[in-house]
């Protein structure tokens, strides 16, 4: 496994609540919260999150993130024109 992969578990419900979070986000553009079933998947993603990535104990995280969210971004561009 490379460093640049991350591999968290979830359990069936919690996959099946997000995946439906996310598809509904993609339609509306915006990310609602609509019941607690989603909020509890949402938080125990976040902790697995926390358990995970150790850049957050890094004092450059703000600087950390910044250059996480260009890559995604430039990812995104790449395969969008490939």
């Amino acid at each position: 496994m490379s460093d640049d992969t991350i591999i968290l578990t979830l359990t069936k419900p919690e996959a099946l609540v997000l995946f439906e979070l996310l598809a509904d986000f993609h339609e509306q553009k915006e990310l609602k919260i609509g019941n607690q079933a989603e909020r509890i998947a949402l938080r125990n993603l976040s902790s697995r999150l926390e358990k995970t990535v150790v850049e957050i104990f890094s004092p450059e995280y703000d600087q950390i993130v910044v250059q996480a969210r260009d890559l995604i971004v430039s990812n995104q561009t790449k395969s969008t024109t490939d």
